[in-house]
């Protein structure tokens, strides 16, 4: 029973800090060109 407590706390306390850190961190995809330059959304195109 006491491991069964433990568990469930120590589960709870995780999924607190998962929702914590998904909130804060930035998610995205990170996209490179044929040359392994990092491309930026920033860059302005000419069909724009």
């Amino acid at each position: 029973m006491l491991f069964a407590t433990i568990f469930l706390v120590a589960f709870v306390i995780l999924g607190g800090v998962v929702m914590y850190l998904s909130k804060t961190i930035d998610h995205g995809e990170a996209r490179f060109d044929s040359s392994g330059k990092l491309i930026s959304d920033e860059e302005k195109h000419d069909d724009e």
